[in-house]
């Protein structure tokens, strides 16, 4: 809700135990620059961030002479009634003054409840009265509280910052890291760290060096500063500014450019691969055929029935194939075995179905019944 509401928007910066101390640096000016805007120039709230210490230093209860002074009000007091015989016009001043003090007490109670609500639960009991909570706790006890627990960071935070110091986050934009770096940085400050500039560009280089664009312009920007005492944090933030556009533009174009390239390429790589399976594919076929069917290029095997006593012209001699003993030989064809054709057989050599199919010549010149490559040939009519 707005600030003129009764209810102020805190989320932003509440804090909890845990990193209370980290955020305190920001939820310190929240509440410094909030005590401003709410103020007028007759109500200034900025006098609720005193402790009693502080606001007796600078609104002294005694006079140099050591006599009474009347204690000054943080905020206006309600005007004394008036006397009876009043004029208008100190009516009028005295509706005036009323509204005045009236009015400061609803927005410092405004700005209390803010002050309770950005605590969290957990802080804001530390300052709570057991029985009747914050009812009568001052603005500036619980303001002061806060600062006193809160205001310094332990090993375990300062690790913490700077580990955020050195993180980059390429989903949000130059100005927002470098915004969330500048924070750090202030939070560091008191203690001396990353106060100088070559440890802020150094930082920053750090964080960036994964970054798109940003690590070269850094690089442009110290070859034009190559004196180390001319490189500022803010002169190299305002260079990578100006630059970054149009270096992300051309990077842009450039991967653009490329992508054609790798398509043709990858296109290239798979019209490769479907050749060579193609290839393998087509020899393993070729095995496949060659050990199954052994169909090698078509042969005529040579017959040569031999010179015996009568196996040429007249007939019958001692044998077929020289001069052994005189038989007939049925013809055999591996195929079909001793099949007869009008009481006649065929070799298996004259066989059709085997030189159609281009068996190798083993198979063909077989003259019985026999085993080849674990083959069984035919029996029929043995």
């Amino acid at each position: 809700m707005s600030e003129s509401s009764s209810t102020i928007d805190v989320s932003s910066v509440t804090l909890s135990p845990d990193t209370a101390r980290i955020d305190h640096r920001k939820w310190l000016i929240f509440f410094l620059e909030l005590s401003h805007r709410l103020s007028t120039p007759e109500i200034n709230l900025n006098n609720l961030q005193h402790t009693e210490a502080e606001w007796l230093l600078l609104h002294p209860i005694v006079d140099v002479a050591g006599e009474p002074i009347p204690p000054t009000p943080r905020l206006p007091d309600f005007p004394p009634p008036l006397a009876a015989n009043a004029s208008n016009a100190q009516g009028i001043l005295n509706s005036r003054s009323y509204a005045v003090a009236t009015e400061s007490r609803k927005l410092a109670a405004q700005l209390k409840n803010a002050l309770i609500a950005s605590c969290g639960e957990d802080i804001a009991a530390g300052t709570a009265d057991v029985f009747t909570g914050h009812v009568h706790v001052q603005y500036w006890e619980i303001f002061n509280y806060v600062k006193t627990h809160y205001g310094t960071l332990n090993e375990a935070d300062i690790s913490r910052v700077k580990g955020d110091i050195l993180l980059y986050d390429p989903t949000k934009s130059f100005a927002s890291n470098i915004a969330r770096m500048r924070t750090n940085f202030q939070a560091l400050s008191s203690l001396g760290m990353f106060t100088s500039e070559v440890d802020k560009i150094n930082a920053l280089v750090e964080a960036t060096s994964r970054a798109e664009v940003i690590p070269s312009l850094v690089t442009l920007y110290k070859i034009n500063h190559p004196a180390i005492a001319d490189q500022t944090f803010q002169g190299l933030i305002a260079f990578i500014t100006v630059q970054l556009p149009n270096a992300t533009a051309r990077a842009t174009a450039y991967a653009a450019s490329l992508v054609p390239t790798e398509s043709s390429r990858v296109l290239e790589l798979e019209q490769a691969l479907a050749t060579a399976n193609a290839i393998i594919a087509t020899n393993a076929t070729n095995a496949i055929n060659a050990t199954s069917n052994h169909r090698p290029p078509k042969t005529t095997p040579r017959v040569n029935p031999g010179r015996g006593r009568g196996g040429g012209r007249g007939g019958p001699g001692r044998g077929t194939d020289g001069r052994g003993k005189s038989t007939t030989q049925r013809p055999y064809c591996f195929q079909h075995g001793y099949v007869y054709k009008d009481k006649e057989g065929h070799w298996g050599t004259t066989c059709n179905y085997m030189i159609q199919n281009e068996y190798d010549e083993r198979f063909l010149n077989a003259r019985s019944p026999c085993t080849i490559d674990g083959y069984v040939g035919s029996t029929k009519n043995v």
